[in-house]
């Protein structure tokens, strides 16, 4: 089973945390601040209101010391929060790739800084969420991840669940385009 850390589980991360912790294909954790939505989600877990509704029961840290190592991680945070969120996860062994929410023209730049260039994938996520109170994440029950280059076609990485796929040809994963000179960054 895939372990996949979400960072910042508001309107967008608490969305897709749900949507993967739904999908038991994949054992999630969600990285959040001490308070009413971290309390609240370890007591009765995170609500999915939109087109359906469902609670799923996850893993709840306000401690990223906590977390060794994970297969995925998504961070969520908005912008102005980014430097102090990469400081609390860094330490975090991340086996196959990390990708952000954000949106922002330095965000894979900033994550690959952290986990690496090869772990980075540049995503552009085409879901809307909010939180509007603790524990209650309010979206879309389907969510789709493209991979974005500025030099390579947009190709479509995941429709969530596939993110905990087993199945090496189904999980996302950068792959150099070939339409590229040697030694050009994509």
């Amino acid at each position: 089973m895939k372990k996949v850390v979400i960072v910042g589980p508001g309107g967008l991360g608490g969305l897709v945390a749900a949507l993967l912790a739904r999908s038991e294909s994949c054992e999630v954790t969600v990285v959040t601040r001490p308070g009413a939505h971290a309390e609240a989600m370890r007591r009765s877990g995170l609500q999915l209101e939109g087109l359906e509704e469902f609670t799923v029961h996850l893993d709840v840290v306000d401690d990223a010391r906590q977390i060794e190592r994970c297969d995925a991680m998504i961070l969520a945070v908005k912008a102005q929060d980014t430097a102090a969120a990469l400081q609390g996860v860094a330490h975090i062994q991340v086996d196959d790739f990390v990708a952000s929410l954000q949106n922002s023209l330095i965000k894979d730049d900033i994550l690959a800084a952290t986990f690496g260039r090869e772990k980075t994938i540049g995503v552009v996520a085409i879901l809307a969420g909010e939180r509007p109170r603790p524990e209650l994440s309010t979206g879309p029950t389907t969510a789709a991840l493209y991979s974005v280059s500025s030099t390579a076609p947009v190709q479509r990485v995941s429709t969530g669940s596939s993110i905990c796929s087993e199945n090496p040809d189904s999980a996302p994963r950068r792959q150099r385009p070939s339409s590229l000179p040697p030694g050009q960054r994509w």
